[in-house]
């Protein structure tokens, strides 16, 4: 161990690279910790490890388990042989002491458990937010809500649903309708409400919003009637600028003028309406610096006859410029003002369903808690929340927010400035690591504070009582790729990211500071092919090298499941799945198991929801589109779009015919009627899958069939089920398959693959990235009016057309381009961060797909000054044979693979006598059972039915006479306990030992403790039915320890009850 950097100040920061043993670090850190003092094994009560995952935490947790296990059993040979050497290394302790403290420590962990504090971050904000609910004005019971989609999406439908109510809003969301349509040409307003909507999870957001809550849908209206004036003028401007540049012109004579068509292109653009086109191009910009461009060199010598003209020309220039600047601006401004308007009134909602609900989003946490943090003496917090802290562990720090930071730093300040305390922090990441930007995460933050560490200096300027208290310390080791894997990211990362021109030094030196030693002796292998430059074939040409290439290692003796494909994005996963599959190579992804990646699904569900809201025009556009993309709707997207259109214009019975025309054998009538798994088999024989063997259906019907067997046959709520875990629910594929993993680079993170592929090098960056500004509306535009007090702005790269206008925009609003120019280099750095976690991914192997465009063409050029690429390829290193069944697999010959799934209709099937009267009698009686089953109390009445109508479609003579039955239960005086009592359980599965499982319409306990249960009847009276009621009596007796009373309900022309 005598490499081993030990901890020497109470602050240590760690950067630790892909494959340098930060994992095995942290648990040996901890253990030192827990382990440090004979006499106190509870110490581990006083440590608190943070990290970004519960899958981390987890993981971390059950290291620290099984190593202090292994100690204490006297194993040397085990898994955790390494970490006890460093423990005994940092504590300077032998392996017998290391093996008596373990015990004592074990122990005492078991016997509390609950005091291990490992978790993540968001776990313990959750945590403080619980503890202060009353400083923070929240009830004293919340249910945090997780999946941010469901509320937003609730929160959208609510306010789409007061179009009509309130002019304002119906003017606005026609506006951003209007807009969306123009920028985006999607005539389906609510994906683009949705994706507007994430702005609100943004922790960016949290101050904008509160100051967006005084400005009205008024104030925003009459805005907009001021911008829509002042672009009008600009209009005006840019043709009088037009008129002048001409004028001017024409007493230059043509002859001595250099390049007209320059004059000629920006006259012509400055009549246009789009202030993009009105900028000058560089080289009449450059005028501007050199006026002798202005005329031919043959006549450069009476240029003083002409300077008094040009300089007004230049001067011209110079105004156009401006205000071509200011009309972009003010562009960005409108297209924006109408997203920010509508977050202010998306928010407004949520807060209603928050109320509502009594719940709330878990990325409200950090922004709740920051004030109170901030304000408190963390000795009062470590007292309020019933722990004192006195050692932190912090992982994966690169991923930690701004506000995060804020919210740690001053529990970490107080348990670390006072010597006396003896306190620690140590503190783990990676920013080369650092993807997850649009959660929150800040590399910028973690660089910062490796930089200030580095130095001996405090974390931050808020902080001078840690100065001389901290200490940077490098994992430089890799342990998991082969040597030339490591020595050719090394060289390539490091290349990359010095040819780029950052205004931020802290991205360059990321990577040059980070040169990894390679611990394997094993040589490794690259292998990396250039693809043709024609875009149309790319992507097929990468894939057909994929499969050779797959096929190549096969024959190698490796197994699929020891490779992995990782890919930037979903679709390009399912590209690669798709013609993978063709080839017969199996696959495993754990995003594409999700049942919400099926197509099929998705157009169910979509059918399902419009049976709620047959008349709502969201989920009619939602249906026309899930039908095409399944292909079960053989269209073209022109078609698509023309229906899309007449949704849009109002037209139901378009709309019905046209579903009767792709769904013949689909009648809502009987599908109403169908309980939760028949409705779902009814829809796949309707849409023309039911004997499809696919997975992703077979599981979809089996979760019908689990909901309603747990929870009822209740469509909307299944509805809602789906939406809360559709990225959980997923087929299952059993480890005994060989398989090849395929999955983005983010799932791939932390994870390790003897051979890796990545196939889509050359992805192209994002740029939609919008940020709030404190815009000073005076001084742009000299705009005197009341104004948004913060403005939401869509940032710009500056490139192609915009390149001339950056020095422009700087010139009136340079905190815009300052932005725009931080953002642009934040998005490159998180692009190669993601390379570098694809390329980090292999232990053996790693093949790279590349064509000359974007990160492929740089990666190309970095690599030809140092390697020369043969036919296009270029291999280092040796690919071997493997030695030993890494990832052996069972034969795939133990399964059966169903290519046919049977499903009919029994109604088809079965023919069972009945007359019309009868079959109506069936129905009323399910529909009052349905009634009853949602009726705690009888307020509960109105919404109950509303639900089963919903579920049944009733006339308005069958409506009424429901109501009347329902009423008439409700109003009788003997069954009033029924609907006041303690405990109410209607439909409720009761497990009965030796008898089954019993299920009475209601079970209650009523206020003077005695129970009752119930059995509704809607037929003609039968000895059997009191002979049943009487053995549900006796059966939940014996789980209860109670005989409950019996009452027997007939709910016919009158009421009758029979009581025992």
């Amino acid at each position: 161990m005598g490499g081993l950097q030990i901890r020497k100040e109470p602050i240590s920061i760690f950067s630790a690279s892909a494959g340098a043993g930060k994992t095995f670090r942290l648990v040996a850190e901890y253990l030192s910790v827990a382990l440090c003092n004979v006499n106190e094994p509870h110490k581990f009560r006083e440590i608190l490890a943070l990290t970004f995952t519960n899958k981390a935490a987890n993981e971390m947790k059950q290291k620290i388990l099984e190593a202090l296990k292994e100690f204490s059993n006297k194993d040397r040979s085990g898994k955790s042989k390494g970490i006890g050497e460093t423990v005994c290394s940092i504590l300077n302790i032998s392996t017998s002491e290391l093996e008596y403290r373990s015990r004592l420590v074990i122990e005492e962990m078991l016997h509390d458990y609950g005091s291990i504090a490992i978790g993540t971050i968001d776990q313990f904000t959750h945590r403080l937010v619980r503890t202060f609910s009353l400083e923070l004005g929240l009830p004293g019971r919340f249910d945090v809500e997780i999946e941010s989609d469901l509320i937003l999406e609730t929160a959208i439908y609510n306010l789409i649903q007061d179009v009509g109510l309130n002019h304002s809003l119906s003017e606005l969301l026609v506006d951003f309708a209007k807009s969306n349509v123009e920028n985006e040409k999607n005539t389906d307003i609510f994906p683009a409400l949705l994706k507007i909507s994430y702005q609100l999870t943004k922790e960016t957001a949290i101050d904008p919003m509160k100051s967006m809550e005084e400005w009205s849908l008024d104030k925003h209206l009459s805005f907009q009637k001021i911008l829509t004036s002042l672009e009008r003028s600009y209009i005006k401007i840019a043709r009088e600028h037009s008129n002048e540049i001409i004028k001017l012109l024409k007493q230059i004579p043509n002859e001595k003028m250099y390049h007209n068509d320059w004059w000629e292109s920006i006259i012509k653009r400055l009549k246009l309406k789009d202030p993009l086109g009105w900028a000058p191009s560089k080289s009449l910009s450059a005028i501007g610096k050199n006026p002798d461009r202005l005329l031919k060199k043959e006549y450069l010598s009476e240029k003083k006859e002409y300077s008094i003209l040009i300089g007004q020309i230049i001067e011209q220039l110079n105004q156009v410029s401006l205000l071509a600047a200011k009309a972009i601006l003010l562009d960005e401004v409108r297209k924006n003002d109408r997203s920010s308007s509508v977050l202010t009134e998306i928010s407004k909602k949520l807060e209603l369903i928050f109320d509502q609900l009594n719940i709330q989003p878990i990325w409200k946490f950090n922004g709740l808690i920051n004030d109170e943090i901030n304000k408190a003496p963390a000795s009062y917090i470590f007292e309020r929340i019933g722990d004192r802290y006195k050692h932190f562990f912090i992982d994966e720090a690169q991923d930690t927010s701004e506000l995060q930071w804020e919210n740690l730093w001053p529990l970490l300040e107080n348990s670390t400035s006072d010597q006396t305390l003896g306190g620690t922090v140590m503190i783990v990441g990676d920013a080369k690591q650092s993807i997850y930007r649009w959660r929150g995460s800040r590399a910028e933050k973690f660089l910062s504070l490796m930089e200030h560490c580095g130095r001996n200096d405090s974390p931050s300027l808020n902080l001078p009582s840690l100065k001389g208290r901290t200490e940077h310390i490098r994992l430089n080791e890799n342990w998991r790729s082969a040597k030339s894997i490591v020595e050719f990211n090394n060289d390539l990362f490091s290349s990359i990211l010095e040819a780029k021109d950052f205004s931020n030094d802290l991205y360059k030196n990321t990577y040059k500071d980070s040169t990894q030693i390679p611990r394997r002796l094993k040589e490794g292998r690259i292998h990396l092919r250039l693809l043709e430059n024609d875009h149309s074939i790319i992507e097929l040409n990468a894939l057909d090298m994929l499969v050779k290439d797959i096929r190549s290692a096969q024959d190698r003796e490796w197994c699929l499941s020891d490779m992995a494909i990782l890919v930037r994005t979903k679709k390009q996963g399912m590209e690669v799945a798709n013609h993978l599959a063709k080839e017969s190579i199996n696959i495993i992804s754990p995003e594409l198991l999700s049942l919400a990646s099926s197509r099929y699904v998705l157009t169910m569900v979509s059918l399902m929801e419009w049976m709620i809201y047959p008349d709502e025009k969201s989920r009619q556009w939602e249906l026309i589109l899930r039908l095409f993309e399944a292909g079960i709707w053989k269209a073209n997207e022109d078609e698509l779009h023309y229906q899309g259109q007449i949704i849009s214009d109002n037209h139901p019975d378009n709309f019905k015919q046209l579903i009767k025309e792709i769904l013949p054998n689909f009648h809502m009538k009987i599908a109403s009627q169908l309980n939760l798994y028949e409705l779902a088999e009814y829809m796949l024989r309707a849409i023309g899958v039911a004997k499809k063997a696919d997975p992703f259906i077979i599981s979809f019907l089996d979760k019908t069939h689990e909901f309603s067997f747990k929870k009822g046959n209740y469509l909307q709520e299944f509805l809602i089920e789906f939406k809360k875990k559709k990225k959980d629910w997923s087929i299952s594929s059993p480890d005994i398959v060989d398989a090849i993993n395929v999955m983005t680079i983010h799932k791939s993170k932390g994870l390790e693959f003897p051979i890796v592929f990545v196939p889509f090098v050359s992805f192209p960056s994002k740029n939609d990235e919008k940020n709030w500004f404190e815009l000073n509306y005076n001084s742009v535009f000299e705009l005197n009016s009341e104004h948004p007090p913060r403005t939401l702005l869509s940032l710009k790269s500056f490139k192609g057309r915009a390149q001339p206008l950056k020095a422009s925009i700087s010139q009136i609003y340079p905190d815009y381009v300052n932005r725009s120019s931080e953002s642009q280099d934040e998005q490159i750095f998180d692009d190669i961060n993601l390379l570098y976690v694809a390329f980090t991914r292999p232990q053996e192997s790693l093949t790279i797909y590349l064509d000359k465009s974007v990160y492929g063409k740089m990666i190309f050029n970095e690599l030809s000054r140092k390697y020369e690429f043969i036919n296009g390829e270029l291999i280092i290193g040796n690919y071997r044979s493997t030695e030993i069944g890494t990832n052996e697999k069972g034969e795939d010959s133990f399964f059966v693979k169903l290519n046919k799934c049977f499903s009919s209709d029994w109604t088809e099937t079965v023919k069972i006598f009945s007359n019309s009267q009868s079959g109506r009698e069936q129905r009323m009686g399910n529909s009052i059972h349905r009634v009853l089953e949602r009726v705690r109390v009888p307020g509960d009445m109105p919404k109950a039915m509303d639900m089963a109508n919903q579920e049944f479609q009733w006339s308005k003579e069958e409506y009424n006479f429901i109501s009347k039955k329902i009423n008439s239960v409700l109003d009788d005086s003997r069954l009033s306990m029924l609907f006041n009592a303690e405990e109410i359980y209607s439909e409720r599965p009761l497990i009965v030992p030796g008898q089954g499982i019993y299920r009475p319409d209601r079970l209650v306990k009523c206020k003077n403790g005695s129970w009752v249960v119930v059995d509704y009847k809607t037929g003609e009276q039968k000895k059997e039915h009191q002979k049943k009621i009487n053995n549900y009596a006796i059966g939940i007796g014996s789980v209860i320890g109670v005989q409950p009373q019996t009452i027997l309900l007939y709910i016919g022309d009158k009421i009758v009850i029979h009581e025992n």
